[in-house]
């Protein structure tokens, strides 16, 4: 049963690799601000959209990640970065809003597109 289904009309942002700063005797790890920034605006939005508790059951969630398009480009595929596994930013984003936590995800589809509009279309169903 499908339990979320939304688009949202932004360019896809990767999930960035921890920072790590040491302060005196201490290291500590650190969200880049991209990261930071578009994880809380999939969360604003899931939280608009989604008005349910949180899914505790597994799930197969399906991510259709849009770039907008160069003029110069030629390619038919978006075949470069960010990485397809790299969106794992909006799974996260995800976490006790639609689901407990990303855990639960079981099945993963991950699709890369070019278009003349950045967006993200994020589909998940519950597994029985």
């Amino acid at each position: 049963m499908i339990i979320f289904n939304a688009l949202l009309d932004v360019e896809p942002v990767a999930k960035g690799r921890p920072k790590f700063v040491v302060r005196g005797k201490f290291a500590t790890a650190y969200t880049p601000k991209k990261t930071r920034d578009f994880e809380t605006l999939v969360s604003d939005w899931a939280r608009k959209v989604y008005k349910h508790k949180p899914s505790e059951k597994a799930l197969s969630v399906t991510i259709n990640a849009s770039f907008t398009k160069p003029k110069t480009n030629k390619k038919k595929y978006h075949t470069q970065k960010p990485d397809a596994d790299n969106m794992k930013s909006v799974l996260d984003a995800l976490n006790n809003i639609v689901y407990k936590d990303d855990c639960q995800i079981i099945e993963l589809f991950i699709y890369k597109q070019w278009s003349d509009k950045g967006s993200i279309h994020v589909t998940v169903k519950e597994i029985e």
